[in-house]
């Protein structure tokens, strides 16, 4: 939902402001630094909600600078006629050069975390999951690939650099948007096969996006032949498809676990053992582990643990701690705003009422 809306977004930018971006790039550079340095070293956790989801979001989850990106790889994915793409090129370069500040907001705000717990085993901030590892070199390898292509953008670099010299650069930009693809499945895919179908939703669209702009730009390109062309662009279309179709299934797989009812030896209504039990569920930043007092059979405690959630999401996900106490089930409303945080949290209390109810 917020990729769709930061498109809609980036679009609109894009074609209401293309004459002061063309006229006075640097205005533009100057605003998307100074907001991108402020929402990436500045806490703003006491921000109203509207605030972070509208504006803090769309910059720290790097949905708006790669929304721009898409409008710039479309647009030299166009058929020359359009008139979409003579109304973007001539401020494509600009556009690519707003995408990498905004998209830097995003990079230093994760990896002030992710950065630290990668280089240092987990010894700060807990071990990093298999596909986040994964996702975090590719992270690396898409700034290394970002930074000059992002300096190159800019008309003075690119004079000097001359023609040949940019474009035998620039085609390193393919590799760049196939990264983005990929580092944001690996983050993505792992929450919306523990049942968030928001995120599903959000793996489907970026995968019809970036399946699409496959297929215009090799059926663009004038180095394949027709049979090979269509045969790629098939074949780009059909793995971002079954992505998709992955995702989505597993996301109601996983949905139907999670909502089923606690187990129970004698069939009926579990009975919860008295103590304190724990249980892990994964959140937005990886593993988050709760634990839950029982005392007569009833829930009287919640204990958050060990987690690298982001502290904003977080304060306001464990609102719902009290929800489960009162209800005395972790099948509550999640908290608007910190959905994956919420949906960890309750997974968590989940296996640690199943622990409570195993037979001792």
């Amino acid at each position: 939902m917020l990729f769709t809306l930061s498109l809609v977004a980036a679009l609109l930018l894009a074609l209401l402001l293309a004459k002061p971006i063309k006229n006075c790039p640097g205005a533009f550079y100057a605003v998307s630094a100074v907001l991108s340095l402020a929402f990436a070293l500045f806490d703003f956790t006491n921000a109203p909600h509207f605030l972070s989801a509208w504006l803090l979001d769309p910059f720290r989850r790097g949905t708006l600078g790669t929304a721009l990106f898409v409008v710039v790889m479309f647009t030299g994915a166009l058929e020359k006629g359009s008139g979409l793409r003579q109304k973007l090129l001539p401020i494509r370069g600009f556009l690519s050069i707003i995408a990498t500040i905004l998209v830097l907001c995003h990079c230093v705000y994760f990896g002030k975390t992710y950065l630290v717990r990668l280089f240092t085993g987990g010894a700060i901030g807990g071990r990093l999951s298999g596909l986040q590892t994964w996702a975090m070199i590719f992270s690396i390898l898409m700034i290394l690939i970002l930074l000059p292509l992002g300096i190159a953008s800019f008309q003075k670099i690119r004079r000097r650099m001359g023609a040949q010299k940019w474009k035998k650069l620039q085609r390193w930009a393919y590799l760049f948007y196939g990264l983005i693809y990929v580092h944001i499945v690996l983050l993505l895919l792992p929450h919306a096969l523990t049942g968030q179908a928001g995120y599903a939703l959000s793996v489907a669209v970026y995968s019809i996006v970036f399946a699409l702009y496959l297929y215009l730009r090799l059926r663009r390109s004038e180095k394949l032949s027709r049979p090979v062309k269509g045969g790629c662009s098939l074949a780009g279309a059909a793995i971002a498809l079954a992505v998709t179709l992955f995702a989505v299934l597993g996301c109601v797989d996983a949905a139907r676990e999670n909502n089923a009812p606690l187990a129970s030896a004698a069939g009926g209504e579990a009975v919860l053992h008295d103590g304190t039990f724990t249980g892990v569920g994964t959140g937005y930043g990886g593993p988050v582990e709760v634990s839950i007092v029982v005392e007569n059979g009833v829930i009287t405690e919640i204990i958050l643990g060990d987690n690298v959630e982001d502290p904003p999401y977080l304060k306001d996900a464990v609102k719902l701690f009290d929800d489960v106490i009162e209800q005395q089930t972790y099948k509550v409303d999640s908290v608007t705003g910190a959905t994956s945080s919420s949906v960890g949290l309750k997974s968590a209390i989940k296996k640690a009422m199943e622990a409570a109810a195993a037979e001792q």
